[in-house]
């Protein structure tokens, strides 16, 4: 079930979000062709992609919300690959917080949401 979202893509972060795993591609593979985290990072790099292709759509459709749903995912993705990689943390966190800032306030209906999600 695919739900509308109101809250607007934050292009600049998702692109500076893109280039940061366009980097991150290229320094492991760099050190090892067959670095496990290569096909990792090709998808997150597509989803950011695609995210960025989605938010021309305006705020409130179908492809807009898509857009923030595979941004989402990317994030979430990143997260475990940097994880992975010492030193990186604190970069990633804010990275992370830019690129899932909305520049509008939530909705009360959207704030519930979220904190079901966090308590799991």
């Amino acid at each position: 079930m695919s739900f509308v979202r109101d809250d607007e893509l934050p292009r600049q972060a998702v692109r500076d979000l893109l280039g940061i795993v366009r980097a991150l591609y290229g320094w492991h593979r760099a050190l090892n062709s067959n670095d496990e985290r290569l096909p990792v990072l090709h998808t997150i790099g597509r989803k950011l992609a695609m995210a960025l292709e989605l938010s021309r759509a305006k705020p409130g459709t179908l492809g807009h919300s898509a857009a923030l749903n595979h941004t989402e995912d990317a994030v979430a993705m990143l997260g475990e690959v940097l994880c992975a990689s010492a030193g990186l943390g604190d970069v990633f966190t804010t990275a992370k917080r830019r690129a899932l800032t909305r520049a509008s306030s939530l909705t009360g209906t959207e704030q519930r949401r979220r904190a079901r999600l966090t308590r799991g």
